[in-house]
């Protein structure tokens, strides 16, 4: 049995492990809804993932990095392949 609908995105980095302890978040999938808020949620709730989190979508190989409540792109995707279109928020930006 696979993953439900749209959870793509994969903890590949959780700053919350430690020693043995696996983290709260590693390994965890995620939709991106549950990353990037809606707009309006967005102002009184920046991302609720730990600074140094990062995600890798599991389709893409794309990965973001979560720093200070904000979304950064680490700009790994293919040269030759299109970027996934996203609705246009704010609060988004390239590492």
């Amino acid at each position: 049995m696979g993953l439900p609908r749209g959870y793509k995105w994969k903890v590949v980095v959780d700053p919350t492990r430690s020693g043995d302890y696996p983290g709260i978040f590693y390994g965890g999938h995620f939709r991106w809804t549950d990353i990037h808020l809606p707009c309006h949620d967005r102002e009184a709730i920046p991302c609720p993932f730990p600074t140094g989190t990062v995600f890798e979508n599991i389709e893409t190989g794309e990965r973001v990095l979560i720093r200070q409540g904000k979304i950064l792109f680490l700009g790994n995707e293919p040269e030759n392949r299109p970027r996934p279109t996203r609705p246009a928020f704010g609060g988004l930006q390239r590492a």
